[in-house]
């Protein structure tokens, strides 16, 4: 929610900056009009002297639409900014529903491992994780070699098991899925564009949707 919040507060100020920008475009119109016609009514009449001020009006008037132009341009490249931010995260939401599919993998995976390895592997991970270490703790090293042994069947190593595991820990912060997602939507869905930071995951979500087909 606070997310959405800060979109809209972005999007309103640049529509008040553009709006406060569009009055001044339309008083000094006013002012040139005006400027206009007592020059087309002095024509005949004016001086030298008139002539120059008329010049630094002008000049006056020109700077100020630049400045205009260059602020509308700012305004407009902000909100193509926000634009496709928004649009970039939307995308992730999207992606980031694949979640239940890596549940109901992991929950074959359990099936598979029985109760102790499973856990076992699950505090391996999360270990690594929050502690920001290279490898896993040799106390691990039974329960990720059964790991090993049944990603195998699927063509899966136990580095892509542990983007799985990433990817999963980040969907459950960032996205609460209420629909049903169907294995033949999981499919299709996986054929749409992925964001740059999460294109590594298409092939292992691939392995995924296989896995879940053919244990089924």
């Amino acid at each position: 929610m606070d997310l959405v919040t800060g979109y809209y507060n972005d999007l309103n100020t640049y529509k008040n900056e553009n709006a406060s920008l569009l009055n001044s475009i339309t008083f000094n119109e006013k002012e040139l009009t005006k400027t206009s016609n007592i020059n087309k009514v002095n024509k005949e009449t004016l001086t030298y002297v008139d002539l120059l001020e008329a010049n630094e009006e002008l000049y006056t008037r020109a700077t100020l639409v630049l400045q205009i132009t260059k602020q509308q341009y700012e305004i407009t490249n902000n909100i193509f900014t926000l634009t496709e931010d928004i649009l970039s995260k939307l995308k992730r939401k999207e992606i980031l529903r694949f979640r239940d599919k890596i549940s109901a993998f992991n929950i074959i995976i359990k099936r598979k491992l029985g109760f102790d390895d499973y856990y076992g592997i699950v505090q391996a991970f999360n270990t690594k994780i929050y502690n920001n270490n290279v490898d896993f703790g040799k106390e691990y090293y039974d329960c990720l070699s059964n790991l090993k042994n049944i990603l195998k069947e699927v063509k899966m190593s136990l580095e892509e098991f542990e983007l799985l595991f990433r990817l999963k820990k980040e969907s459950n912060h960032e996205f609460h899925q209420n629909e049903i997602q169907t294995l033949d939507d999981a499919k299709k869905e996986l054929e749409t564009e992925f964001p740059e930071d999460l294109k590594d995951f298409k092939n292992l979500l691939g392995k995924v949707l296989n896995a879940l087909e053919s244990w089924q």
